[in-house]
C-alpha cells in the first residue's frame, strides 16, 4: 500500500467466517483505512459465502468514515464459488470472473 500512487487499485478478498471476525475485522478495517487515506480505489469480493455479508458491511462502514462513494472509490463484487478457479481466473481477466 505504501508504494502505490493515489488512484491505483487494491484488490481485497473477504474470505473469513463469522467465528474469526474478532481477529480479522480489525485487520480488515486497518487495511481499508490505509487504502482510503491514500486515496486508493478498492475492489473487493468474497471467495467464501459467509464472507459476503461480512465483507460488504466492513467495506461500507470504513468507506463511510472517509466519505468514499460506491462505484467511484470502491466496489464489492460479491461471492464466487470454487475459490481456486476464481483466484486463477483473476490473474487472467477480472471481468470474466466477476462479469456483472
Amino acid at each position: 500500500i505504501e508504494e502505490l500512487e493515489q488512484g491505483e487499485v487494491v484488490l481485497v478478498s473477504f474470505d473469513h467466517e463469522a467465528s474469526s471476525l474478532p481477529e480479522i475485522k480489525p485487520m480488515a478495517q486497518a487495511i481499508l483505512r490505509h487504502c482510503f487515506s491514500k486515496n486508493l480505489k478498492v475492489i473487493s469480493f468474497a471467495l467464501l459465502a459467509e464472507g459476503t455479508a461480512i465483507g460488504d458491511e466492513i467495506l461500507r462502514n470504513v468507506a463511510n468514515e472517509y466519505d468514499r462513494k460506491y462505484g467511484k472509490d470502491y466496489v464489492f463484487l460479491g461471492f464466487r464459488p470454487q475459490y481456486t478457479a476464481a483466484i486463477l481466473g483473476l490473474g487472467e481477466d477480472l471481468h470474466r470472473v466477476f462479469p456483472e
